[in-house]
């Protein structure tokens, strides 16, 4: 897994924040703001490290814990600017994780194929 981020063209602030666990298991999770939430991101990426970390094996490869996470973390937002959040975590050859708002995650496959994990929010609505 790995993850990067930048300043957005015109803005002088980075409003993201991004999270890598390299132990068991292995997971990675965004928080992409607008306006100035790159303090609100960091928060939810601590609490769903602490998350993650706190759960045992088969509650990680349950989506309904994934969704109540979710609710958790868009919870701690609540207040605050804006943001989206997104996370996946692998449970053996599996990937499992949630999203909120139009972040992408994407799978390289071994042939160096490029697969879409998520697709983004309509903005119409």
């Amino acid at each position: 897994m790995f993850g990067a981020t930048a300043t957005q063209v015109g803005r002088s602030q980075n409003e993201d924040a991004f999270l890598i666990g390299r132990g068991v298991p292995l997971f990675a999770a965004l928080c992409d703001g607008a306006g100035n939430s790159e303090r609100a991101a960091k928060r939810v990426l601590a609490l769903f490290e602490k998350l993650i970390k706190e759960a045992k094996p088969e509650e990680i490869e349950t989506p309904e814990v994934w969704s109540r996470w979710l609710r958790v973390l868009d919870s701690s937002l609540l207040g605050g600017p804006q943001s989206t959040f997104l996370a996946v975590a692998t449970v053996e050859n599996r990937v499992i994780g949630t999203c909120a708002g139009d972040s992408r995650a994407y799978i390289i496959d071994s042939n160096g194929e490029v697969h879409i994990l998520t697709e983004g929010a309509d903005k119409r609505r």
